[in-house]
């Protein structure tokens, strides 16, 4: 009798070799898209995607309620969702649809954000599967799934994702689309996932850290230049008060768009200005 690590290892395989299969039955046979069709073809063939996967789950009676994400809804957590039902075991199944371009070797698409998984994995959800497909255009300029490494479609199961991934500073969780998977448990990927997220939080702080001390800096140098500008303008003051008491007194009326008295410095003529 296989362990219970080992059964939910069967089962992972399981549950990707069937989401694999009605994707792979859609990319074979899909016709090409021309390319004008799309602006951003791998969202267009995601979209398309999403709904084929729909459409096909309907002949297995064990996924339940297969729903395609609103094509408005561009930031629905999941592209595609299901209940898998079995012999009494019963789970929630989210779907991402990834469309490379195989042209593109160093994308790093944004593929969820750390929140989202988050918030899935408290739920007490295991299942969350990226579908990748790839695309080509064809000698007539149209868009095409192409197979890599021999296959129409590539499961990546949430805990496998490659060890090269990264958070952003949006906590966005990106991967490269033709990294291989990290084969590990749920518990060595959620150390990584969460210590990848604390690396970076602590980069982080320490960078605010410098700029808490760079802006100390800036404030005294700043009240330094204040204090003694302030001081010039006081000895120029007074200055100027010990050498014409009036002086004061005719700066507020020329500031008061008044007329200067008849001094013979400020005005010989007598004449307003």
């Amino acid at each position: 009798m296989p362990s219970a690590k080992a059964a939910i290892e069967q089962f992972k395989d399981c549950l990707g070799a069937m989401v694999g299969s009605i994707v792979e039955d859609f990319v074979k046979t899909a016709p090409p898209i021309d390319a004008g069709d799309a602006d951003r073809p791998g969202a267009a063939l995601g979209g398309r995607l999403a709904d084929a996967f729909v459409e096909g789950a309907k002949q297995y009676p064990s996924i339940l309620h297969p729903q395609a994400a609103p094509p408005e809804k561009t930031k629905n957590p999941w592209d595609a969702r299901f209940t898998l039902s079995q012999d009494g075991l019963s789970q929630e199944v989210w779907l991402d649809f990834k469309a490379l371009d195989q042209r593109t070797k160093d994308s790093n698409p944004d593929s969820g954000s750390l929140d989202k998984f988050s918030k899935f994995l408290a739920a007490g959800n295991l299942c969350f599967i990226f579908v990748r497909t790839y695309f080509d255009r064809n000698a007539d300029g149209r868009i095409v799934y192409v197979k890599r490494d021999g296959k129409w479609c590539q499961i990546l199961h949430l805990q496998d994702i490659p060890a090269d991934f990264r958070r952003t500073a949006a906590n966005q969780i990106q991967m490269n689309a033709y990294a291989s998977p990290k084969l590990r448990t749920k518990d060595a990927f959620l150390t990584d996932l969460y210590d990848a997220a604390y690396r970076d939080y602590t980069k982080e702080i320490e960078r605010l850290r410098k700029k808490l001390a760079e802006l100390e800096e800036t404030k005294a140098t700043v009240k330094k230049a204040v204090s003694a500008a302030e001081v010039s303008l006081g000895e120029q003051l007074d200055a100027q008060l010990r050498s014409d008491s009036t002086w004061c007194d005719r700066l507020t009326m020329r500031c008061s768009g008044l007329a200067i008295g008849s001094s013979g410095k400020d005005n010989p003529s007598g004449a307003s200005r």
